[in-house]
């Protein structure tokens, strides 16, 4: 799948994505990751001049990208936003699917990574998960910066810094096909998905997909999220086809200064 992934399903956000409500949060890991300080915002019915406000603070802490998060109904943020020139980089859609007493059909093909480093044809598929990333089609990023951060996120994922399972497809010792997840108390979530191009359209995402939930379903875990771009209409397609419910938007913008 390719995204986000059997028609690119990853994730829209990298490794270390938080903050507070209209207000400016430095981001350590994603400063440190681009070499540049990068902060967010997440706003709830801002005002121009507060958006204003935040980016002189962030000029003033010598931020060079500042990512501001508004709920995708929010149209008081969203207008706030585009006046101050915030370019909408992402639509970012969470899908979720209750788990509830549904059998899911696994795979022999599918197994745990148990390395601690990725292969490469793990990181190819990692990166060719994110086509539709906010990394990759802002072009503000000159410098390689969407292959390195989905390198990163895999490394991350398999070393379980971020992800507590990482589960492979793989033919004749061949791997086609990973998705990783991380558990929550009530929800586990995918951080990314992806199916090699090569042999799309053969259920391999569905499989990966359901061999996930056939582990929250043991473990007592009532629902499974995914988060991918509204851009990518072949990965919300594919979600909603098994089950999956949209229960969350948001835009996501980059502001350079």
């Amino acid at each position: 799948m390719n995204r986000k992934q059997d028609t690119n399903e990853t994730s829209a956000d990298g490794p270390g994505i938080s903050g507070g409500t209209n207000s400016l949060e430095i981001l350590g890991w994603d400063s440190s990751f681009f070499g540049y300080k990068v902060g967010k915002t997440t706003a709830k019915g801002i005002s121009p001049a507060t958006v204003n406000k935040i980016i002189e603070q962030a000029r003033n802490k010598e931020v060079r990208l500042l990512y501001l998060f508004t709920d995708g109904d929010d149209k008081i943020s969203q207008d706030s936003t585009g006046a101050v020139a915030g370019k909408l980089v992402d639509k970012k859609l969470t899908f979720n699917l209750k788990i509830g007493d549904a059998d899911f059909d696994t795979d022999d093909h599918i197994e745990p990574f148990i390395a601690n480093y990725p292969s490469e044809k793990l990181i190819l598929l990692a990166i060719q998960s994110g086509l539709y990333s906010r990394y990759k089609s802002d072009t503000n990023f000159k410098n390689n910066e969407f292959e390195k951060l989905y390198t990163a996120w895999i490394v991350n994922s398999v070393k379980k810094k971020i992800a507590d399972y990482v589960f492979v497809y793989k033919e004749d010792g061949v791997e086609l096909g990973f998705v990783t997840l991380k558990l929550n108390d009530t929800y586990g979530q995918i951080g990314l998905i992806a199916v090699d191009e090569s042999v799309r359209g053969r259920s391999i995402g569905k499989k990966l997909i359901f061999t996930v939930a056939s582990l929250l379903k043991k473990r007592g875990i009532g629902s499974l999220q995914v988060p991918t771009q509204k851009d990518n209409t072949g990965a919300c397609q594919f979600y909603r086809s098994i089950g999956f419910e949209e229960i969350k938007t948001e835009n996501i913008y980059h502001i350079w200064l």
